[in-house]
């Protein structure tokens, strides 16, 4: 399967179905679910673009849990970088109710983004999630990154990139999520790039956000961006 995908335009709804399963017994991570609207991994995206809406199931009921990494594009991402690209992502549970998950990792582009440069891309996204553990996990890293482009990140550029989100968490105690305007994650280096949205929360857990990176570190770089959020909770 490439990880290359150029020149590529899709529309559609995917929907995960997850089937009543065993107790496992505690695990030390939660498995991974990874999801696109072009690729689940990828490493390069030319020209291309997503309009998709992803239906996650209510896992609450059950005792299997996992870890989401969801994008418009890609779930995973690294490598040689997206240009001009967009993509529109609608993330919901059942009937339109909030996902169930483990932990997730959810960006408008790409769940996870790793040493890449994104340029002239864009994304628009609308996710409703809520963290809760279903089986009992020996892990107690229950860390969830989520943004406007990408949810965890790391070493990326972004030049002439721009996110409009609407992003709605329910979390439980002792579970976190750091949520970005651009990433929930840190940067490299960001120009001429901007972020709006709104973000609301509920719950007894953490939220850490930012309008435009959560996780901003000093070596970064930041020239001619902008932000605008709105921050609600229910707390």
């Amino acid at each position: 399967c490439s990880r290359e995908v150029i020149n590529c335009k899709t529309q559609g709804t995917i929907k995960l179905e997850i089937a009543d399963g065993e107790d496992f017994g505690p695990y030390t991570s939660a498995p991974y679910v990874y999801l696109g609207g072009l690729v689940g991994d990828g490493s390069k995206v030319v020209n291309s673009s997503a309009d998709v809406k992803i239906i996650v199931p209510d896992t609450a009921k059950r005792k299997y849990s996992y870890e989401l990494i969801c994008g418009g594009l890609c779930g995973h991402f690294s490598g040689k970088g997206i240009l001009n690209s967009f993509s529109k992502l609608e993330l919901t549970g059942e009937n339109n109710n909030c996902g169930v998950v483990y932990k997730a990792k959810v960006g408008g582009l790409a769940g996870d983004i790793r040493n890449s440069t994104l340029e002239n891309s864009f994304a628009q996204l609308n996710a409703k999630i809520k963290m809760i553990q279903g089986q009992e996990s020996v892990s107690d890293r229950k860390i969830s990154l989520i943004g406007g482009i990408g949810g965890d990140s790391s070493n990326i550029q972004f030049i002439n990139c721009y996110s409009n989100y609407n992003i709605s968490v329910d979390i439980a105690n002792k579970f976190s999520a750091q949520i970005g305007g651009i990433v929930g994650g840190s940067i490299k280096s960001a120009k001429n790039t901007f972020a709006e949205g709104t973000v609301s929360y509920e719950g007894e857990g953490d939220v850490s956000t930012d309008g435009f990176v959560c996780a901003l570190n000093e070596e970064a770089s930041v020239e001619n961006c902008y932000f605008s959020n709105n921050l609600t909770s229910a707390v």
